[in-house]
Formats: structure tokens, sequence, C-alpha cells
């Protein structure tokens, strides 16, 4: 059986961008993280934080809306950010049948590196959002800062952000290459036929980056395989380090968790949350 191999949308080659970003297979997307945030604990804890009030929401990597389109529901004010307007396509689709206006939900297809704030975004938002590991396709120190300070400029004064990565294991992250690992198999109701996608990583040498690449796998109607294969890269961070990553970009950090439903964080835990709120200067170094 001949074996078809469909390589990946080469990711922009531009200086500000992170080596090689995060590209996700659109129409593989929602049914292949849907076991994985069926109970959305993000979203809830991230709502539980935003109280009753209407608030002004920010978030930052809304890929296909599985965040912004549950806040807006909610009652809140939501502006979702992505560099990929593919996903945003379905974003916008997904959220049509809610008859949200404008001011309620909204998506912009932005790079956070070069995003100019106008007016109308400058000190608009009362928090700021990067959920579920999106911040970690920012793999240089230069490149945090700057997002983080694009955000901060976003926030009205005492305004807060919210970042959750996962918690990084030493032991893990020091392993050797690994091939074909981590199966998982979903059905996709765009192709109609399940999908198992497959993981390899490589770690990057020195530079707190770590390689990955997904490999889906597939039969199409004549019985032939598919591979589509993305590739990108992650850096990753310890408490201390995205602590004084948040301050030098003006925040001052309030809160610290384990978890989604707000354990306190230890150095076992498997997610890092941080929240922080915006101080009215930035110090200098």
């Amino acid at each position: 059986m001949k074996k078809q191999i469909t390589k990946s949308r080469q990711s922009r080659a531009h200086s500000s961008s992170a080596s090689r970003s995060y590209r996700a297979v659109p129409w593989l997307y929602d049914d292949e993280y849907a076991e994985l945030h069926a109970d959305n604990q993000d979203v809830a804890m991230l709502l539980a934080d935003l109280g009753g009030r209407s608030r002004r929401v920010l978030l930052a990597g809304c890929g296909t809306g599985r965040a912004a389109i549950p806040l807006a529901e909610a009652g809140h004010c939501v502006l979702g950010l992505d560099y990929d307007d593919s996903m945003l396509q379905i974003a916008r689709e997904k959220s049509k049948p809610l008859g949200l206006d404008a001011d309620r939900l909204s998506f912009r297809c932005v790079d956070l590196l070069n995003w100019k704030l106008g007016a109308r975004d400058r000190g608009r938002f009362d928090c700021a959002a990067s959920l579920f590991n999106s911040f970690l396709v920012f793999t240089r120190a230069e490149q945090q800062l700057a997002v983080l300070l694009r955000l901060h400029e976003s926030l009205r004064p005492g305004g807060s952000i919210l970042l959750d990565v996962f918690n990084p294991s030493v032991a893990e992250l020091s392993h050797e290459s690994k091939e074909q690992i981590e199966p998982h198999l979903f059905y996709s109701r765009h192709l109609g036929r399940s999908v198992m996608r497959l993981v390899s990583l490589k770690p990057g040498r020195g530079e707190q980056r770590r390689e990955v690449r997904f490999d889906y796998h597939w039969h199409d109607d004549a019985g032939e395989v598919q591979v589509r294969a993305v590739r990108f890269e992650i850096t990753w961070f310890e408490r201390r380090e995205l602590e004084l990553l948040l301050n030098q970009a003006g925040f001052r950090v309030s809160e610290v968790r384990g978890g989604y439903n707000g354990e306190s964080y230890s150095h076992d835990s498997p997610r890092l949350i941080v929240r922080a709120e915006k101080r009215s200067r930035i110090r200098k170094r």
C-alpha cells in the first residue's frame, strides 16, 4: 500500500516569530482535543476568577474559540487573538449561531510580537489570559517579554493577567529523543474517519526548547495511508523564572497555583498557573 505524506504548512520565516511556531491542522484541532478539554477546567477557573460582573477579557492564542465563546456566553466582552486566521475562521463559524454582537465577542488575526495597539485597545481590558500552554510558543526571552509588554499595555490600571502553562519535570525534559509515542486515536468529523496521532520529541540542546512533531495517520477512501506532520518548538518555565519575567514586564504576581481547582503550587504540580496585576509603572532594569 502506497504511503502518501502531506507536509504541514511551513511557519513564517520572520525574525520576531518563534523558531518554529505551532500551526495546528484546523480541521482536526477541535476533534483532536475534544477529550482533553471535555470539562474545560481552565475556562471554569477563569470564569470563577472574573466573578459575576461583566469584564473585558483579552484571550491571547484563542485558537478556535474554545475559551472565548463560553466566556462571551457568560456575559463577558471578549476579544480573541491568534496568528492563524484559519483557526479564527472556525471560531467565527462556531459563534455565529449565538447571535453575539461584535462588542461581546470578536476575533482578530494578530501576531502578538508585532501587535500595534491602537487607542481603542490601549488600557481597555480588565483581564488578559493565555491558557493551555499557548504562551510556550514564544521560545526566546526577548519574545516573551515583548508579548507581556503588549498585554500590559492593553490592560487598564489594576487589570490582571493569567498565564497557564505546564509545570516542567526536570527528569522528563532531560530525556533523549523519543519517537512515535503517546498514541491518541480520535474521530475526525471533517474526514469522517478515525485519525491516529503520534508524538515525537527532541530536546533542544542548552536553549530551553523542545522540538515536537505530531504525526497524524488515517486511511483515505481508497485505503491509502495518509500522513500529516506538524513540527514546532516550545519552551518551559520554572516558577521563579516566570515570576521574574512578569515583574520585568510591569506586573506584580499575586497568586501561583498548581492546578485548575485552586490547589497550591508545588514542585510536582501538573500546572504552573500565575496570576499577576498590572503595576502603574514598569521598573527599569
